[in-house]
Parts: C-alpha cells; structure tokens; sequence
C-alpha cells in the first residue's frame, strides 16, 4: 500500500528529536512524574509492514496519583511484552484490526481469536502508538484535560504524524476533531460510515473512532466498520 519508502533508520533519527521534544515540552508542575514516551514499536516492522497504522488514544497510566513516567509505552511494553498486551482490552480491537488490513480480511468473524492464535498479538510490533497527553494520568481520563493537553502541545503530536509517515490514523475524542482541524480539514471533507467519520489528507487516511477499550459498541461492529471503510479505499 506504500507509495513512500521510509526506512527504520530515518525513522529513529526521527524518534531521537521527538523524544527530545517530548522531554522538553511536557513538564509535570508538580514535579512528581515524567513523560510517558511512545511512537513506532519497532521501526524495522512498521517499515515493511503491508501498511503504516497509527493510532493517537488518550493518556498513559503508571501510578494512582499520576506519578511515575521515564519509560516508553512503544518498547518497554508493546514490544517486548506485546504478547501480555495482547490480552489487554484496549490493544485488542487495534489487534485484529492490523491483521485484517494487513491480510485485506475485512470481516472480523473470518479471523482467528487472539487467544487460538497467539503469533497475531505480535502484530503490535508493527504499528505505532501515541498518546495525546504523555505525562501519567487516570484509568479513566477526563477529556477537557486531554485537549488542553493536546492544546499546548499539538507540535509534538504533529510532528509524530509526520514523521511516522502513516497509511491510516485512528483517533478517538476529543482530541481528533482538533488534529482534523489543524491539519485544516473541512467538515465537508469529512465523511461517515456507520460508528465513524474519517477524511482522506493526501494518501492518508484519518479515522475518528471510538476508543478502543469502549463499551458503546460491540466490537464485531467496531473492528468491521473501519475495516469497511479500508476495504472500499483499497479498491
């Protein structure tokens, strides 16, 4: 599906600058935590994956009281402990997802479960990650301090988009509507198929989608719907 060719090593030299960024930009005022990092899992897969998919969620969780920080969601767990995530509710859907997009299987019930195939929750390696708000927060994260926290620092989450160079970009609230809105998308550039909005930005694909961890839905209809949409630009 690439046009583009970016290879693992421009993407860590990539990854060296915004970890710099991130370091410098988000700062905990009360000095008890810092940043989260996140980004491409494992530069070499996400390269030569069929498809570059990121996903931007909300904020990370450490500690109950929002302190902790100094490691990196994208190694320290998606990739050396991608397996044990796999069995995570959020990275699930993210899961099945890649595999559908990455074997064009665009209805969920043609995919083998997780658990019966357990070589498909490495499919996390081959994706990247980010957060909108990257010092540590709660288990359930209130959304005006994650688009304030977009606010303040949209240069890093821009940055991540461009570096990383995505095929499809999935997104949940609040913080989508803001990225759609910097990247200067009209609402009648925007399109919706069943439980979600996306919009075509050159040959990228953004997706406003619920959060991946949701309850709203069931997640044959999640996980179909967007493949749905995949399907029909693939053609």
């Amino acid at each position: 599906m690439h046009i583009t060719g970016i290879t693992s090593s421009e993407i860590i030299e990539h990854e060296r600058a915004i970890r710099e960024a991130i370091t410098r930009i988000y700062i905990d005022p009360t000095g008890k935590a810092q940043p989260i990092y996140d980004g491409v899992v494992d530069p070499s897969v996400y390269c030569a994956a069929p498809a570059r998919i990121l996903w931007i969620l909300k904020e990370p969780w450490d500690e109950d009281d929002c302190s902790g920080g100094g490691w990196s969601i994208a190694h320290d767990l998606l990739n050396i402990r991608a397996t044990e995530m796999a069995k995570k509710r959020t990275f699930q859907p993210i899961i099945y997802t890649t595999y559908g997009i990455f074997n064009r299987i665009w209805n969920w019930d043609d995919m083998p479960y997780i658990r019966d195939a357990p070589e498909i929750a490495l499919l996390l390696r081959s994706i990247a990650f980010i957060n909108a708000k990257k010092l540590p927060g709660f288990k359930r994260s209130n959304n005006e301090q994650i688009l304030t926290a977009y606010n303040a620092a949209r240069e890093v989450i821009l940055r991540q988009i461009h570096a990383y160079d995505p095929d499809y970009i999935f997104a949940c609230r609040p913080h989508i509507s803001a990225i759609l809105h910097d990247l200067g998308v009209l609402a009648a550039d925007i399109k919706t198929h069943e439980s979600l909005r996306y919009a075509r930005i050159g040959r990228s694909t953004y997706f406003d989608v619920y959060h991946p961890g949701q309850t709203t839905i069931t997640r044959d209809r999640y996980i179909n719907d967007i493949l749905q949409v995949v399907a029909s630009l693939t053609k």
